[in-house]
């Protein structure tokens, strides 16, 4: 791996971060509070519908219709989707109702909030494993105030809590310490599969770092045996989940749903939308200007990048480049892998530390 380019006392890491992340997370919901009472905008299409069918398993919740509830999750309604994401939303709107909170702005919110808060601590956990601990905390930091994220902290759909899910299944990826603990290997499998029904593109993004990284990891023979069988318990346990949806026999069509959304779905987009997404959408322009050159410069200087997050980025943006149903908001998951790239550039620009945190603050 990469060298450690910042440095924090040891015991101080976990205290500097939730002094952050949390002021951070209170700063998004004042925001997306502040907006949210102040718009006028109807809820409508995908969104729509996700709410309704939260309150829908709030209903079942209520009426503790059990059986209801464990039918809907193995079904996919209407589109591609399972019903996860509308049933977590679901338990949070039954929650806030029995505290007197019955608003659907209220749900959403905290809804994002928990995700959000996945998010941050699974960035901040990454940057420490792969490199720094205060590099994660920058991490987490520049990802709060990316545009896409600040839009999608608002908004009740899929892509942000998968790319926070997403995140989280590789952050206990990484604590397997190269397949090596069973207990860390058995919760990945789990996020994995959990993951891949939060929305089935998921296999796009969660196959080329799970192969670089159990390649990487089965390619020495030390305890090789005990690898070998972590990395087949995170496997099954990633099929046997997500299976448990996607092929099961009443959806055995979604497979033909997602091959027309994916590839069939008419789109005025070329090739190069997403490319032309970094800058504006999911870093900002003023972002680009301090991070585009150190793009320029990863992108020469390769070598020195992680290929466990290179693979992270690079092949979903390949895969949805030359798909022909494009949104912004689908490549949000390449998002964290991205910023730690950019903040490893920075880490190694040849400046003081003191130096790298005001250039990252500006």
């Amino acid at each position: 791996m990469p060298q450690h380019v910042f440095k924090d006392q040891p015991n101080k890491k976990k205290i500097n971060a939730l002094f952050i992340i949390i002021p951070l997370l209170f700063f998004h919901s004042a925001v997306s509070f502040y907006i949210l009472h102040n718009s006028k905008i109807l809820r409508k299409y995908d969104e729509g519908m996700y709410i309704s069918r939260s309150i829908v398993f709030h209903q079942m919740i209520i009426k503790k219709e059990y059986n209801k509830i464990v039918d809907s999750l193995l079904t996919i309604g209407g589109t591609s989707h399972s019903n996860l994401f509308s049933f977590i939303q679901g338990l949070i709107l039954t929650s806030l109702s029995k505290a007197g909170i019955k608003s659907i702005d209220w749900t959403v919110l905290a809804t994002n909030f928990f995700f959000f808060l996945v998010l941050l601590l699974s960035v901040y956990k990454i940057g420490a494993i792969l490199y720094d601990g205060g590099l994660g905390i920058f991490s987490a930091v520049v990802i709060s105030f990316c545009p896409v994220i600040f839009a999608q902290g608002r908004v009740s759909m899929l892509d942000f809590p998968f790319a926070a899910t997403l995140s989280l299944s590789f952050m206990f990826l990484l604590q397997t310490r190269n397949l090596r603990s069973l207990p860390f290997s058995i919760l990945t499998g789990i996020l994995f599969g959990l993951t891949w029904l939060m929305k089935e593109a998921g296999v796009v993004f969660i196959l080329p770092p799970l192969i670089y990284y159990s390649l990487n990891s089965c390619v020495t023979k030390e305890h090789r045996a005990l690898r070998m069988t972590n990395l087949l318990v995170i496997t099954a346990l990633f099929i046997f989940i997500g299976g448990a949806v996607y092929f099961n026999p009443r959806n055995i069509n979604n497979f033909e749903i997602c091959r027309k959304l994916f590839w069939v779905y008419p789109n005025n987009f070329g090739s190069l939308y997403y490319l032309s997404c970094i800058p504006f959408v999911y870093l900002g322009a003023i972002f680009a200007l301090f991070l585009l050159p150190l793009i320029a410069a990863r992108i020469i200087n390769w070598k020195r990048a992680d290929l466990f997050l290179s693979s992270w980025i690079i092949i979903p943006l390949l895969i949805f480049s030359f798909a022909s149903n494009k949104n912004a908001r689908y490549l949000i998951p390449v998002l964290p892998p991205l910023i730690l790239t950019l903040m490893q550039a920075i880490g190694d620009i040849k400046i003081s530390n003191r130096s790298k945190r005001i250039y990252i603050f500006v």
